[in-house]
């Protein structure tokens, strides 16, 4: 994953009632634009490990497990 990809979470586990993640309480399309590769920057706690990417309800970090699983797909590679 890269900077101006699109990148689309998928759904939450079927048949969740009140989910209350991120996606489902902002009400979200889920499709977002990376805007950062923060894999290797330096945080108070050590390193970040993801990428940040914007959503429609704000922004929210992907880590390469939500890759790995399956749970966040590059949906359009940027140019």
């Amino acid at each position: 994953m890269k900077v101006g990809d699109l990148v689309k979470v998928g759904p939450c586990f079927e048949g969740k009632l009140d989910c209350e993640c991120f996606f489902c309480e902002h009400d979200s399309n889920r499709v977002g634009i990376v805007m950062e590769d923060d894999r290797m920057s330096a945080a108070e706690e050590g390193y970040r490990c993801g990428w940040w990417v914007l959503f429609d309800c704000g922004e929210w970090e992907i880590f390469p497990s939500d890759l790995e699983n399956g749970d966040v797909e590059v949906i359009h590679e940027a140019g």
